[in-house]
C-alpha cells in the first residue's frame, strides 16, 4: 500500500499508480479486485461517494469537519474513498455493481466450483460434466454481463440469446474435454494424469472468451460510447468495440494459460514427491490440493492479466470510422484521440 508520501495530489484524472505502465495498472487492479473490498459496508460507500462529490464541488474546504485535517490526511481519505468508488460503482451507469458478479469475486466464486469439476465422478459423467459448465458459464455470462461497457440500451433477448449460445458451447468444449478424460486411463500414467487436471481448464479458457463475445456481441454492431480528452461524449465506435472485446479476450486467455500449465506440472512433482497427494490414494486431498493450487494462480495472474491493457483504453481518431477523422474540440484543436471504457 502506498504511503501519504507516495501518493500522488488527488484528481479525478489523475491514477494512484502510473497506470502508463503494466506494473502501475496491475497495482490497482490488485486493489480494486480484491476480495476485501466485498466487505465495504453501505455507510462507507455512502461516505466515500460524499467526499469525493465534495471534491467535485470545491466544497472541502467549507466543510467544517474536514477542513480541520491536515492536507496529506484528506487526500489520503478521497484516493481511499476512489478505490471504495472504482471497486463498486459501475463507471458508465453510476451505479453499484451485483457484488456476486464483481471481479472481487471472480476468484471467491471460482474456488467453489473447482473442486466439482475436478472430481472424478464429474469428470465420468456427462451429465455432471454438462451441469457443471452450465453453472460455471451462467456465472461467467452474470460477471461479462455485470462489468461490460454500459453505454448501449440492453436488448434482453439478445443477451439471452448470447447466454444461451455460450452455454451450449461451454458444455460441448466439456463433454469433449471428458470424452478425452475417460480415456487417459489408456494413455501413459503422466499424459492420463496431465490430461486429468489440463483438460478441463483449456474448456473454461475457450468457452470463457466465447462467453464473452457473445454475451457482449451487441456492442460490435452498436458501438460503444467515445469521449474526447474532456469526456464529452462525441459518438459511437463498433471499431473501439471490436478493440475492446477483443483486449478482454486477450486477457482471460492470459489469465488462463499459466492456469492451465502451472498447476498441473507442480502437481505432478507433487504427488511424486507425496504419494498422498495421488487421486487414487486420496481423492479428497487431492481435489483439495489442486483447488489451492488453482486458487493461488488466480489470486496471483488475474490482476496483472487484466491489467495488460488499461480499462480506460484509447484510439487514435485515424483506426476508428471516418466520422471521427478531422474532428475539433471546443478550443477549436484537432481531436486526435478518443477514449472510451474497455469493461472488463
Amino acid at each position: 500500500m502506498a504511503t501519504d508520501a507516495d501518493l500522488p495530489e488527488f484528481g479525478f484524472d489523475k491514477s494512484k499508480y502510473d497506470e502508463s505502465t503494466w506494473w502501475g495498472r496491475s497495482r490497482y487492479f490488485y486493489e480494486a479486485t480484491s476480495p476485501f473490498t466485498l466487505l465495504t459496508s453501505e455507510s462507507t460507500l455512502k461516505s466515500s461517494l460524499s467526499i469525493l462529490q465534495k471534491f467535485r464541488d470545491g466544497a472541502i474546504s467549507s466543510d467544517p469537519e474536514l477542513s480541520k485535517l491536515p492536507k496529506n490526511v484528506i487526500n489520503r481519505m478521497l484516493w481511499d474513498a476512489r478505490s471504495v468508488s472504482d471497486s463498486i460503482i459501475h463507471p458508465d451507469t453510476q451505479k453499484p455493481t451485483n457484488p456476486f458478479f464483481r471481479f472481487s469475486a471472480f476468484v471467491p466464486v471460482n474456488l467453489l466450483i473447482m473442486p466439482f469439476m475436478l472430481h472424478p465422478s464429474t469428470l465420468a459423467s456427462p451429465i455432471k460434466t454438462a451441469s457443471v459448465h452450465v453453472f460455471n458459464q451462467t456465472y461467467n455470462a452474470a460477471v461479462n454481463y455485470e462489468n461490460r461497457n454500459a453505454s448501449n440500451q440492453v436488448d434482453d433477448v439478445k443477451v439471452l440469446q448470447g447466454f444461451i449460445g455460450a452455454v451450449v458451447t461451454s458444455v460441448g468444449i466439456g463433454l469433449g474435454a471428458t470424452a478425452v478424460t475417460n480415456r487417459a486411463h489408456r494413455m501413459p500414467k503422466v499424459l492420463g494424469t496431465g490430461l486429468r487436471i489440463f483438460l478441463p481448464f483449456v474448456a473454461v479458457a475457450f468457452a470463457g472468451t466465447f462467453n464473452l463475445c457473445l454475451v457482449r456481441r451487441d456492442e460490435l454492431f452498436d458501438g460503444i460510447t467515445v469521449y474526447d480528452k474532456d469526456d464529452n461524449e462525441v459518438g459511437k465506435s463498433p471499431l473501439a468495440a471490436r478493440n475492446a472485446l477483443l483486449k478482454c479476450s486477450a486477457a482471460r486467455f492470459a489469465w488462463c494459460t499459466p492456469i492451465i500449465l502451472f498447476p498441473p506440472i507442480i502437481a505432478l512433482q507433487a504427488e511424486k514427491i507425496w504419494p498422498a497427494l495421488k487421486m487414487k490414494n486420496n481423492p479428497r486431498l487431492n481435489i483439495a490440493f489442486m483447488t489451492a493450487l488453482f486458487g493461488i494462480h488466480l489470486f496471483g495472474v488475474v490482476p496483472p492479466c487484466l491489467g495488460l491493457f488499461p480499462q480506460y483504453d484509447s484510439m487514435p481518431v485515424e483506426s476508428l470510422e471516418p466520422e471521427y477523422q478531422g474532428l475539433l474540440d471546443g478550443k477549436g484543436n484537432r481531436i486526435d484521440v478518443l477514449y472510451f471504457n474497455k469493461g472488463l
